[in-house]
């Protein structure tokens, strides 16, 4: 056999197998097995390295609820808040049993498409003991909090004297199954300001819940190749509702009502330009956060993870920042923009937007 036919021959079976890898998307697949590997072998070295366990018991027909909010959320591609059900569990730890109620989290994918360990919200019932001094917390795989860097990230803040949130590593039993190293982070609440030695008062941010629904759509659109008539996602910051976090109007007395009308006012006004940044926030803090973000390599700063906390002493706005977004798995020159030197740069995973919350920031000197 000739060179010229062996080199046609292995060109021929190079391309046969290009076309086999984009016909069925092959190396996605051969991706998504070798991630599949590793995660299960971590779950089994860490099980065995690992004392902290919690064990979670929840009734077949009630864990059913949950896997076909999985299912609806895998066919539609997100995971909507408004149609997501509790349903009650029991979890265990240190010998200690507690009444709970628990749900899927995470608005994407990266949240539940594991065949078995899906992110969760867990709250405890007023019938039992708080679980780490928390009564209500989050379960995440620690692919989506990337990994060590969710938990250095609260180190960072806790040490810049800034509201920071409990990350805890430990191993997670459901119904007899062990899903491995999971990070249990405290869900904001008041629990959040005692911890950190601030005063009881409203905690505000802006609902995420308009973005999630346009970016639904838009996908929708995509598909059907309408892409010039998509919106730019970003421009759901002017839109967005701005409420409490954790508040009842019922059971709230007069002045952490008055705190919750200062506090939507002042950020309102900034949105709008009213007010200036250094009128709104505590820019000392939050110029602090975004540092310690641009240092840890996040890939964003945007409205719609970062709460605020108003400060009945200053009457200003304090950040809880959390989600660090270092973005291990993407390509640093494609994909990793400087939004913490230059917001006004097109970032080709949105819809050629800027990022508003961000100008508007940068329009005060001295933030």
């Amino acid at each position: 056999m000739t060179q010229k036919i062996k080199y046609s021959i292995t060109f021929i079976i190079i391309f046969l197998i290009g076309i086999l890898f984009e016909r069925f998307d092959l190396d996605n697949e051969i991706v998504k097995t070798f991630k599949n590997l590793v995660n299960s072998t971590s779950k089994i070295l860490y099980s065995f390295s690992n004392k902290e366990k919690i064990f979670i018991k929840i009734k077949p027909n009630n864990f059913q609820k949950i896997v076909k909010n999985r299912e609806s959320a895998l066919k539609s591609g997100i995971l909507k808040e408004s149609t997501q059900k509790w349903v009650p569990a029991k979890l265990e730890l240190d010998n200690i049993n507690h009444n709970v109620r628990i749900r899927l989290k995470g608005a994407f994918s990266d949240h539940w498409e594991d065949e078995s360990k899906w992110s969760y919200k867990v709250s405890v019932n007023n019938d039992s003991k708080t679980i780490y001094d928390l009564k209500r917390f989050n379960l995440q795989p620690p692919n989506t909090m990337s990994y060590l860097y969710e938990w250095l990230f609260m180190k960072a803040l806790k040490k810049e004297k800034l509201i920071n949130l409990k990350v805890i590593f430990i191993n997670v039993i459901l119904n007899n199954s062990n899903e491995g190293v999971y990070i249990l982070q405290e869900a904001i609440t008041n629990r959040t300001l005692e911890n950190n030695g601030k005063k009881i008062a409203p905690i505000i941010g802006f609902n995420k819940d308009l973005y999630l629904a346009e970016f639904t759509n838009a996908k929708k659109l995509q598909k059907q190749g309408i892409i010039d008539s998509v919106n730019g996602l970003e421009d759901t910051f002017w839109r967005a509702k701005i409420e409490p976090v954790q508040f009842s109007l019922e059971e709230a007395d007069q002045k952490q009502l008055s705190y919750l009308k200062k506090s939507i006012y002042l950020l309102e006004s900034f949105r709008d330009g009213t007010l200036k940044p250094r009128e709104v926030f505590d820019i000392n803090q939050l110029s602090k956060v975004m540092a310690l973000r641009a240092i840890l390599g996040s890939s964003e700063f945007d409205y719609r993870d970062i709460k605020f906390y108003f400060n009945p002493e200053t009457s200003l706005l304090e950040p809880i920042s959390k989600e660090s977004h270092v973005r291990l798995d993407l390509n640093f020159k494609e994909r990793y923009f400087s939004w913490w030197i230059d917001s006004s740069k097109i970032r080709p995973h949105y819809t050629s937007n800027t990022n508003f919350f961000l100008d508007l920031l940068y329009k005060d000197i001295d933030f």
